[in-house]
């Protein structure tokens, strides 16, 4: 049994749904607060003109409709022994969530979509493992819109994901595995990061499968502690910046290897074994 640490965007839904179908004696906790941007966050912001905040609108418009396309469902699939509780990200690290994880007995933790876990928190699992899927490399890119700083700095080779032990930093335990995002020179932002999900479900589930086991190796420590990118430092002029770049080739000319694009040192233990 596993217990599970879950977002209620579509995105966390789609995974933890596969996780739940997968380990079916698994128990979950749901934040059941939306992460991330929102229709008219910025309508009434005077720092933004009209063809900016448009800018924006439409993105979140088309994220919406690619991540219906993707994940048709919006509900999770809780079966009638799924031992569940939902939450708050004010809420997540309460006596109420920890008195819940003490009456479980997982074999592991996942997490997929929710807030920083407390030390308090943690201590509940002290002897078994607490994983985390990230979606960027870390330890260039930690912390939020990991997805979209590679794509702003020019730097597509970074998009991907980071299964990591969760320590009390903000993306920084241990790593058992890292990929990057297999996408086309056509892709819309929204269809890469989609892409990106979609391609983590197979090491995701072949760890799981191996800690329970007992048969995964020892996650690799990082020395460089890279950098935090904060939520509110993403703002819509980098999106803006992201399109242009996106108009002008920038996937082309990664794809094609026409310019000198940094390449990620990957890490996985899952190849050893």
């Amino acid at each position: 049994m596993i217990l599970i640490f879950s977002g209620f965007n579509k995105r966390y839904k789609y995974i933890n749904n596969i996780l739940l179908n997968k380990f079916p004696n698994s128990s979950i906790i749901i934040q059941k607060d939306f992460k991330g941007d929102h229709k008219g966050k910025y309508n009434n912001d005077p720092r933004y003109d009209k063809e900016t905040i448009k800018l924006f609108e439409n993105h979140i418009q088309e994220r919406d409709k690619t991540e219906k396309k993707y994940y048709p469902d919006d509900k999770f699939y809780l079966n009638e022994n799924t031992k569940y509780l939902y939450t708050t990200s004010k809420e997540l690290n309460s006596e109420k969530t920890i008195k819940f994880v003490k009456s479980l007995k997982p074999k592991m933790v996942f997490v997929f979509g929710v807030g920083l876990l407390n030390y308090q928190l943690l201590q509940c699992f002290e002897k078994i493992s607490v994983i985390n899927l990230h979606f960027g490399i870390t330890p260039k890119y930690r912390g939020s819109n990991t997805l979209l700083w590679p794509l702003y700095l020019n730097d597509p080779g970074h998009l991907g994901i980071t299964l990591h032990q969760i320590d009390s930093k903000i993306d920084h335990g241990p790593i058992y595995h890292q990929q990057t995002t297999k996408f086309s020179k056509k892709d819309s932002i929204h269809e890469i990061f989609c892409k990106t999900i979609i391609q983590a479900i197979n090491p995701t589930v072949e760890l799981i499968e191996k800690i329970i086991n007992k048969t995964i190796a020892a996650p690799v420590k990082i020395s460089t502690p890279g950098t935090i990118y904060n939520n509110e430092e993403f703002t819509p002029e980098h999106l803006k910046s992201i399109y242009k770049s996106l108009k002008n080739g920038l996937l082309i000319k990664y794809l094609d290897k026409k310019s000198n694009f940094e390449k990620p040192k990957l890490i996985s233990v899952l190849k050893q074994n």
